[in-house]
C-alpha cells in the first residue's frame, strides 16, 4: 500500500516543451529566409561559406536536437513519474527519472540528516540539508545500476558512505509529515 507519493507538478515540463518549440521555430525561419538574412546584413555573410555550411548542417542538427527534448519532455510530462513514493514495503527515489528501484525497509540501516556543499551561482557556495540513506548492502545496490551510474554511485559511497542520497526538497511541501512517516519504519539520525 503506498503511503505517500510526490509527483511533479505538469505545468513545470511546459518551459521544457516551449522552449525547443521556439527554437525550432526560430531555427526554421533562418534556414528558410537565408538570402533575407544575408541581404540585412551586408559584408558579413558574403562570402557565404561559413554560413551556408551552418545554414545546411548546423541548423538541421540543433532542430533535431530540439525536437528530441520536446518530444523528452512530452513524453515525460505523460508519464508523471512520481518523484519519491514511501510504501509499506520501502521507498522508490526517482529524481530527474533515475529511479533508485524499491529501496526495502529491511535492506536499510538508518538514513542520516547530512550537509553537503552546493554550488549557488558562479562563485556562491552554500551547504543545503539531506538525507543520507544508510544501506546494509551499498555494493549490491551499485551492482544493480547502468554501467554509466557505477562509477559516480562508488564515487558518492567514498565520499558520504552511501551510494543514496535523498533531497529534502524532493520529499514533497511537507517534509515533516514525510520524516515523520519514514521514521516508522527507520530510525532517522539528526545532524549533531
Amino acid at each position: 500500500m503506498t503511503l505517500y507519493e510526490n509527483r511533479p507538478k505538469w505545468y513545470k515540463y511546459i518551459l521544457g516543451i516551449l522552449m525547443p518549440l521556439v527554437m525550432i521555430t526560430v531555427l526554421s525561419y533562418v534556414m528558410h529566409n537565408r538570402e533575407k538574412i544575408a541581404e540585412l546584413n551586408p559584408g558579413k555573410f558574403d562570402k557565404g561559406e561559413g554560413f551556408s555550411i551552418f545554414i545546411d548542417y548546423g541548423i538541421p542538427i540543433m532542430m533535431a536536437v530540439s525536437a528530441f527534448l520536446m518530444i523528452a519532455f512530452t513524453v515525460q510530462m505523460i508519464k508523471n513519474p512520481s518523484i519519491f513514493t514511501i510504501s509499506d514495503e520501502g521507498f522508490v527515489y526517482n529524481p530527474a527519472g533515475v529511479s533508485s528501484g524499491l529501496i526495502l525497509w529491511s535492506d536499510i540501516i538508518e538514513i542520516r540528516e547530512t550537509d553537503v556543499i552546493v554550488k549557488r551561482g558562479n562563485k556562491n557556495t552554500g551547504t543545503e540539508k539531506v538525507f543520507a540513506v544508510i544501506l546494509k548492502n551499498p555494493d549490491q545496490y551499485i551492482q544493480q545500476k547502468s554501467a554509466a551510474l557505477r562509477p559516480l554511485l562508488r564515487l558518492r559511497l567514498k565520499m558520504s558512505n552511501t551510494p543514496l542520497i535523498l533531497n529534502i526538497a524532493d520529499l514533497g511541501k511537507n517534509p515533516g509529515d514525510v520524516i515523520a512517516i519514514l521514521k516508522k519504519f527507520v530510525p532517522i539520525i539528526p545532524i549533531g
